[in-house]
């Protein structure tokens, strides 16, 4: 691992900070329907115009390269990413601690990715993975105490 991979996750970590707590300020005063479209929107038209001046691509070059990949593999993930948004969104609209929802969902999440990346795609499990995941645990068992 290097420099400028710790960068981008920092970045990423301190920019994906505040997200949760404004969706939760957001939800309180449209549905999560709403807030999905409008946010759809948005991401769709920040990125078509980077699309064609930052990629130089037009749309029959997007169509061209996106029909060329399997459509049941796009169609679960549009799904998945759906699915995993509504309920997001449910569990911002009805848990009051959004830091122990957002603990508990990126530590769960974390043991789900080490499972699936052993057993299915062939990551190797260490003594350290192990360590971790017993760190993980524990804290969620930390977090729960009151």
């Amino acid at each position: 691992m290097n420099f400028i991979f710790y960068s981008f996750v920092t970045i990423l970590a301190i920019l994906g900070a505040p997200i949760p707590f404004l969706k939760k300020d957001i939800l309180s005063h449209v549905s999560i329907i709403e807030e999905m479209i409008f946010t759809s929107l948005f991401i769709l038209c920040m990125i078509i115009p980077i699309y064609y001046l930052y990629e130089k691509k037009s749309m029959n070059h997007f169509i061209s390269n996106i029909s060329s990949y399997p459509i049941q593999k796009l169609i679960v993930y549009g799904s998945l990413i759906l699915f995993l948004l509504f309920i997001s969104g449910t569990i911002l609209q009805n848990h009051d601690s959004i830091i122990q929802f957002k603990s508990y969902q990126r530590s769960i999440n974390l043991l789900f990715i080490t499972f699936i990346g052993c057993c299915i795609y062939h990551e190797t499990f260490t003594k350290n993975t192990l360590l971790g995941i017993l760190f993980v645990l524990f804290g969620m068992y930390l977090l729960d105490k009151k």
